[in-house]
Parts: structure tokens; C-alpha cells; sequence
């Protein structure tokens, strides 16, 4: 069970962006994904959140997944790049939106109770009056409001100070805890490190190591070496 990826390829025009992927990613696990500027992360996080075409297979529990896969979509939250927001909106009011598009009930979420990522104070203000850090801690929240069996989060550490940045650690292992998959991209081994069971190298868009990510091993001298 889990993610089964199986040759994946993504090319545009002529050029391979990511080529003949292939890893799995069992229930409950944490993987990180580093790898240079253009080595093909943010491309993978968009494939598996289907908001693109490929090449290849990709299974979630058996089943299939691709841009049409609207039963699956439903068990994927993501925070990919730049996540769109409404400037006179407050966050609590952006999430209800959000809600409502996933078609989530209130109930079964965190709406209503305690924000997590210290976000509990800020949820009635307006989004025009966020910090960098704020922003970003709100689209991390857009990304994992619902139950989701899939979380995928494109370089979450970005605009984060440091006590943000343990409150988010704290909070994705929460997620895992629950029962997601968490894929993670990253340019921060320490946080990679601190976080994440497995470890998928990119570099060219091919995955040059998938290492497990036990204690002692060094992930600077394996990237650079």
C-alpha cells in the first residue's frame, strides 16, 4: 500500500524535466526530496498532486492516479509553489473557502477549534496584514485542513523563523501520526534530516540515491558526493 511511482517522466517540448522515476512510499512515511535549483522538485509535487500530465504510472493504494483521477484528488493536500490568496479576506475566511471547495464539513477539521503553527490569534485578521511567515504558514494550513491521505509540501521552511520552524516540524509528524503519507521538499538538509524516514536525491531530473534516513547518516556528503 502506500505510493507506487513506476518510470515517471515529464518532458516539455523536447526536453526531459524528470526522467524514468521510480520510488514507493509506504502509509505513515515521511520523504524528503532535495536535490539543486531545476532538478525537477516542484514538477514531481505537481505530478503527484495531478496538476499535470506525465508519463509513466502512479499507483495510491492500487489505484491509478492521474489529472482525471477526481476520487483520489480528494485524499491529496498540497502547498506547491505559490498558493493563491485573497488580500481582504481573513484566514478564517480563506479556509472556509477552501473547505467548501473540497466539499470538507467544518466539523471534522480545525476550523472551529485551535489553529495549529500559532496561527490561533491571527485567524480573524485579514490576510493583507500577514508577515512572509504567516503566509506561508497559512497555505501550509490550506494543505492539511482536511483528513488527507496524501500531504505534499513544496519547500514549507521558506519565510519561517526558527521557533516556526520547530512549531511546523511538530506539526507534520502530527499529520504522519494520523495516518498521511507527508512528501516534503526542501533545500534544508537539517530539517530534511530532523524530519523525513526516506531521503529521494534529484539531480537532472533522475534520482541519483533514495537513502533511508537512519542515524548517522550524512546527507551533505552523499548529495555532494
Amino acid at each position: 500500500m502506500g505510493i507506487n511511482v513506476i518510470n515517471l517522466s515529464k518532458k516539455i517540448k523536447s526536453q526531459y524535466i524528470l526522467k524514468n522515476i521510480s520510488f514507493h512510499v509506504q502509509d505513515r512515511e515521511i520523504l524528503g526530496i532535495i536535490g539543486n535549483n531545476g532538478a525537477g522538485k516542484s514538477t514531481l509535487l505537481k505530478i503527484l498532486a495531478t496538476l499535470s500530465n506525465f508519463e509513466g504510472q502512479i499507483n495510491i493504494d492500487d489505484k491509478q492516479l492521474n489529472t482525471n483521477s477526481i476520487q483520489l484528488k480528494k485524499e491529496i493536500g498540497f502547498h506547491i509553489e505559490t498558493t493563491p490568496f485573497y488580500p481582504y479576506l481573513t484566514g478564517y475566511e480563506f479556509l472556509s473557502i477552501v473547505l467548501k471547495y473540497k466539499q470538507i464539513p467544518k466539523d471534522t477539521t480545525f476550523l472551529d477549534k485551535k489553529w495549529p503553527l500559532n496561527m490561533n490569534e491571527h485567524k480573524h485578521k485579514k490576510i493583507k496584514t500577514y508577515s512572509q511567515g504567516m503566509i506561508q504558514k497559512l497555505g501550509i494550513l490550506a494543505a492539511t485542513i482536511g483528513n488527507y491521505k496524501i500531504v505534499l509540501l513544496d519547500e514549507p521552511h521558506n519565510s519561517l523563523d526558527p521557533s516556526s520552524i520547530l512549531e511546523l516540524r511538530s506539526y507534520i509528524q502530527k499529520i504522519r501520526e494520523n495516518g498521511s503519507i507527508v512528501i516534503i521538499s526542501s533545500h534544508s538538509l537539517d530539517e530534511i534530516s530532523k524530519l523525513c524516514d526516506t531521503v529521494l536525491m534529484l539531480n537532472n531530473g533522475e534520482i541519483k540515491e533514495i537513502i533511508s534516513n537512519e542515524e548517522g547518516v550524512d546527507l551533505e556528503l552523499r548529495l555532494y558526493n
